[in-house]
């Protein structure tokens, strides 16, 4: 039931717990903020999450109705 709810939840819960561990992946892989600053995949990627988001709980409210 939650998985249908909400099945993009896994991918909040990953990027938690990257948020999380931050602060250690900057001191073990210095170069990876700059590498993250470089792209704009990961901003792309947040934008379209939150789109697919919404699209998928507008079809499933559809569907309720």
């Amino acid at each position: 039931m939650a998985w249908q709810a909400n099945p993009f939840g896994f991918l909040f819960y990953a990027l938690a717990i990257v948020f999380v561990a931050w602060p250690w992946l900057r001191a073990r892989f210095p170069g990876i903020e700059v590498a993250m600053g470089r792209t704009r995949a990961v901003a792309w990627a947040a934008a379209l999450l939150m789109v697919g988001m919404w699209v998928y709980d507008v079809a499933r409210i559809a569907r309720l109705h």
